[in-house]
């Protein structure tokens, strides 16, 4: 019985710690590119500007979701 209420636990914080953690990554990468690109100077190819963003925002959902739920 304990099991399936930690598993219900769970998949109720699973959603919003994921979206948080999507949405705050999403906003570190753009931050990070734009520091790279406007500060730093770097001429960096567009495919990187695109999924840039979409890696550091997975791995901060995978951050938030291992720390807090684990």
């Amino acid at each position: 019985m304990k099991i399936k209420i930690y598993s219900l636990v769970v998949s109720l914080v699973f959603i919003p710690v994921a979206v948080l953690g999507q949405f705050l990554g999403s906003y570190l990468g753009y931050f990070l590119y734009f520091i790279y690109d406007k500060i730093m100077f770097l001429n960096l190819p567009v495919f990187i500007y695109e999924t840039a963003p979409l890696v550091i925002s997975g791995v901060v959902a995978n951050y938030f979701i291992d720390t807090i739920l684990y």
